[in-house]
């Protein structure tokens, strides 16, 4: 009985791993959006200013 407890802690604590590592993936790539988007307009600004 403790066996198959421990075996379903030990596949849950795999998943939330896997669920935590999708998380934090998503979020990167969420704040990378946001940095990207603010950065681009920026860019063509930079560009006038050259000429």
């Amino acid at each position: 009985m403790l066996t198959d407890l421990q075996r379903q802690i030990d596949e849950l604590a795999g998943e939330l791993r896997a669920l935590s590592h999708l998380v934090h993936v998503h979020t990167l790539a969420a704040l990378g959006a946001d940095t990207d988007s603010t950065v681009a307009p920026a860019t063509p600004t930079e560009a006038d200013d050259a000429r």
